[in-house]
């Protein structure tokens, strides 16, 4: 507990950012500052608590993080490991630095197209907006945890023209392709990751005329 006149604050940290993560991708943390008798949240000027970032690696480059209060006496950290390897993430409060957390940061996991698939294809009405999701795999066939794989997505009509398609990428290995269908008929999708098909795909759509 760190002391002002008249308060004992006790520090609640929690996030995924103090356990594990990868190389290159933002980690992310919370320190809810608290009294420690009365356990409410307590608010505190920001240059009182500050957050110290260093690697085992010497070539690793100064980390450092973003720290931002939320005004309920919680603040949010945000920092991104440039190398693999340990990470000593260690709070300071009032100038006093806590014991240090070990994060381990590992290279992203390859994501496979043998096992990445789309969750359902939807039935599709004309003139509606519409969308479907796909799941990233890795070759241990577990889903990745985090974003930026890069599928190609084509929906491609009867004619041969391809549908305008809005791809979100949700952070975590989930993507959502956005569409909306302008003629009644069949429509070919083809999702591909490193020039390979993912499971399922190519698969075909069926716009049907939209409801009177």
């Amino acid at each position: 507990a760190y002391v002002l006149p008249g308060v004992h604050i006790s520090p609640n940290v929690y996030g995924k950012g103090l356990e594990s993560g990868y190389c290159g991708y933002p980690q992310r943390f919370f320190v809810e500052l608290t009294d420690k008798y009365s356990h409410s949240n307590i608010k505190v000027p920001t240059d009182c608590f500050n957050v110290i970032i260093t690697s085992d690696s010497s070539s690793s480059p100064e980390i450092i993080p973003v720290i931002t209060p939320t005004g309920d006496g919680t603040f949010e950290v945000i920092y991104t490991p440039t190398q693999v390897g340990d990470y000593n993430v260690t709070l300071e409060f009032f100038g006093k630095p806590d014991k240090p957390s070990v994060v381990s940061i590992t290279a992203k996991p390859q994501t496979s197209p043998q096992w990445s698939y789309v969750v359902e294809l939807p039935n599709v009405l004309v003139d509606s907006p519409d969308y479907f999701v796909i799941i990233a795999k890795t070759n241990e066939y577990d889903q990745q945890k985090v974003g930026g794989d890069r599928f190609d997505v084509k929906l491609v009509d009867e004619d041969g023209l391809n549908l305008a398609v809005v791809f979100e990428d949700n952070g975590d290995g989930s993507y959502v392709v956005s569409f909306t269908p302008t003629k009644i008929g069949k429509v070919e999708v083809y999702i591909e990751l490193d020039g390979k098909n993912i499971v399922g795909t190519p698969a075909t759509l069926f716009v049907q005329p939209a409801c009177m």
